[in-house]
């Protein structure tokens, strides 16, 4: 791996542009006032195409799901292969959810799930970064070109965040991490090759997630993803 990758090298300039549309933007877009009979046979191909593009959102959180997720990574890891800069990859479980759903209800669950959401999507870095709901309690967050601490500040500022929203286990509950409901995290970083896919990332975010959660939950720990262009 090379050696500015630990020194956080300032990024080169790319003459590659990845077109994207915003989450928001899928969600809210709209058909102006006096589209042609063409642009409205688009614009119909185009919602029968992406069920009505909302097929990229989680309806709860109201942000990216795992499989708009997955498209944007593909994206960025290769502009970041040509520029040979790091990216980031935090994955960030919420511990013990279903007993904090189970006593407190699926109402206060799916509140205490958006709060959270709101938190980690407030740590987007525009214009690559991208926050997703990437499982039933466990969310993802990209961040490129960034060193490794800073990696690990961002996931230990969502951490603290999460625990100052304050949502309260039932009192009658032992062996929990907190007596508010918590978040594990685990770093992934590299910097990515071309020839090499973005799933090792992946792979190195979700081995310090089991590590966070071995280690007593409620903690971010960091791994590296070595990659090679082979």
């Amino acid at each position: 791996m090379r050696k500015e990758f630990f020194k956080g090298a300032n990024a080169p300039q790319s003459a590659i542009k990845i077109s994207r549309t915003r989450i928001e933007q899928l969600a809210t877009a709209k058909p102006q006032r006096g589209f042609s009979q063409g642009n409205r046979r688009y614009w119909e191909k185009q919602e029968n195409c992406s069920y009505c593009l909302l097929d990229y959102r989680d309806d709860l959180t109201k942000i990216a799901n795992k499989r708009y997720f997955n498209i944007w990574l593909e994206q960025v890891w290769k502009r970041l292969a040509l520029e040979q800069v790091p990216l980031s990859i935090i994955l960030i479980e919420i511990d013990y959810f279903k007993i904090y759903t189970y006593s407190r209800g699926d109402e206060a669950g799916d509140d205490c799930m958006q709060q959270i959401a709101k938190v980690i999507s407030d740590c987007v870095q525009p214009p690559d970064g991208l926050a997703a709901r990437y499982g039933a309690e466990k969310f993802a967050l990209i961040i490129p070109q960034i060193k490794a601490d800073n990696a690990v500040k961002i996931a230990e500022n969502i951490r603290k965040k999460v625990k100052k929203l304050a949502f309260d286990h039932d009192t009658q509950i032992d062996g929990l991490p907190d007596r508010v409901v918590t978040v594990s995290l685990g770093v992934g970083i590299t910097i990515p090759q071309i020839g090499v896919t973005p799933s090792l990332l992946i792979q190195a975010a979700e081995a310090a997630l089991y590590q966070s959660q071995r280690k007593g939950r409620d903690r971010t720990e960091l791994k590296y993803a070595m990659t090679s262009s082979g």
